[in-house]
């Protein structure tokens, strides 16, 4: 959580997109960790992550990239 508070406050508060993107990339890697995880210990916590997972894969890294 402390990953999006970070990238939260480096996107808006300094509307910086770049810093933003790297931001996100750092966050994936502890992120899909947990992620495999929860896929692996609780089955329905994972599938419900995983909306979130593809929301920021699909969408977010592709906009702050733009």
């Amino acid at each position: 959580m402390l990953y999006n508070e970070l990238w939260n406050i480096v996107l808006f508060r300094w509307q910086n997109p770049f810093a933003g993107f790297l931001g996100v990339l750092a966050f994936l890697a502890p992120w899909l960790l947990l992620q495999v995880i929860l896929l692996l210990v609780e089955p329905i916590s994972g599938l419900l992550m995983l909306i979130y997972v593809l929301w920021v894969v699909l969408y977010d890294i592709p906009w702050s990239y733009a």
